[in-house]
């Protein structure tokens, strides 16, 4: 299961850097208890400031504006970590490669409901090679800004 405090931390450490934040969420008024369920922690629900984009499909990249906000932003790679790893980050992920973007997914902030279906989807992308896999220790440092490094 999706560790709270993991995803917690990973936010944490993204708006302490200022990082442009962007939310895909799942469609509300076709499966409220989905993001109900998400969205379990008040760390993790979105602020005033963040863009949040319903996710209608399993990509958060099909049907959303996602692409050209990270093309506007001049956002090549991008961390991406949450619930349903092998259902709703798996697409993503994939898709996101097809767009010529490189996802790096933060594993130890990723959950889902199948354990092994997850190990297959983190076998599977280090296996392709076009996105990264890490942890929220790893990537952490390297979210603070120049002055906190």
């Amino acid at each position: 299961m999706l560790s709270l405090s993991a995803a917690g931390r990973l936010r944490h450490h993204a708006s302490a850097a200022s990082r442009p934040e962007r939310t895909a969420r799942r469609d509300t008024r076709r499966d409220r208890r989905a993001w109900c369920q998400v969205v379990s922690s008040a760390d993790l629900s979105p602020r005033g400031d963040e863009a949040v984009f319903d996710k209608l499909a399993l990509s958060a990249f099909a049907g959303t504006p996602l692409e050209t906000a990270l093309r506007d932003l001049g956002i090549r790679a991008f961390a991406i970590a949450g619930v349903a790893l092998e259902i709703g980050i798996a697409p993503t992920v994939w898709h996101a490669v097809d767009l010529g973007l490189i996802p790096v997914v933060v594993a130890d902030a990723c959950g889902g409901r199948d354990r092994p279906a997850m190990q297959r989807v983190v076998d599977s992308i280090r296996f392709g090679g076009d996105a990264l896999v890490t942890d929220i220790v790893t990537i952490a440092p390297l979210l603070a800004g120049p002055a906190d490094r």
